[in-house]
């Protein structure tokens, strides 16, 4: 069972009649367990949120917790599958040196970096590389500005050189077209995964398109069904990198499991394994 360690903040969303669990970590890490991994999470929140996320993946992930004084919330419709419209609240940072220390506890592996708030300090990205054996990036957290009001818009400022460490990206079409034109793929030479809605998804590398792949399942979604989506696929896609698949046969199982998860029957997440 190979080791799949995800760095961000849990998020509560809050939704009409609730709150329900968000962020890329949460999403990444019911994925990673359904395709046999062994899952970590480090991130900065409340005990309540820690516990909350420990249990809703049936306690089968261990989380290391920056304790924090509040969460990060976000306010969201849960018909939308634009994203949510505004951040309410934000957990503290995490910690460059707590990351380091809680990833030399561990056995080394896959590490997913999925930050959603801006929530890294300076030197994350730095220790995730120097204590893993493989690097993932799901970048939009460092791609976003938020107003006193928590409204929030694209903002490449929080993107540092020290993105370019991974050795793969899962971006959406929105966020491929705007680090092209800023230059800022300029000279990378890992993966990226470019996910295309219900279009499916390609993977290149410098710019060259290695593979393109349609999802196998056509139709409507329910459009909140399609929330935590990205976070499936890029799990899908790392895990499947890290173990030594081909580009294009990472990119094949990350198109699949998520067409499955939009599609599934049920408004709770459902995560599917190598047979789906």
């Amino acid at each position: 069972m190979s080791d799949y360690t995800l760095i961000g903040h849990v998020c509560l969303d809050e939704v009409e009649g609730g709150t329900r669990l968000g962020g890329t970590v949460h999403f990444s890490a019911g994925q990673a367990l359904a395709l046999g991994c062994s899952v970590r999470v480090i991130t900065s929140a409340t005990p309540a949120l820690a516990r909350r996320l420990f249990e809703d993946h049936d306690g089968a992930i261990a989380v290391d917790l920056q304790e924090s004084a509040c969460d990060t919330r976000f306010g969201f419709s849960a018909e939308s599958d634009g994203g949510p419209a505004r951040l309410l609240s934000g957990a503290d940072p995490l910690d460059a040196a707590a990351v380091a220390m809680q990833l030399v506890q561990g056995e080394r592996g896959t590490v997913h970096l999925g930050p959603i708030a801006n929530e890294f300090a300076p030197g994350v990205i730095e220790m995730a590389r120097k204590g893993s054996d493989y690097l993932g990036l799901t970048p939009q957290g460092l791609l976003r500005s938020f107003a006193a009001d928590g409204t929030y818009c694209f903002d490449p400022s929080g993107w540092t050189p020290s993105a370019q460490l991974a050795d793969a990206l899962v971006v959406n079409e929105g966020e491929y077209r705007a680090l092209i034109e800023l230059g800022l793929l300029d000279g990378y030479g890992g993966l990226v995964f470019q996910t295309r809605g219900p279009d499916g998804a390609t993977v290149s590398r410098a710019g060259v398109v290695l593979g393109e792949r349609s999802p196998s399942l056509r139709g409507a979604v329910e459009p909140s069904h399609t929330i935590g989506a990205g976070d499936v696929f890029a799990a899908a896609a790392f895990i499947a990198s890290a173990a030594g698949e081909s580009p294009t046969d990472a990119l094949e199982l990350a198109v699949e499991v998520s067409c499955h998860y939009v599609h599934r029957g049920t408004d709770a997440p459902v995560y599917f394994g190598i047979e789906a």
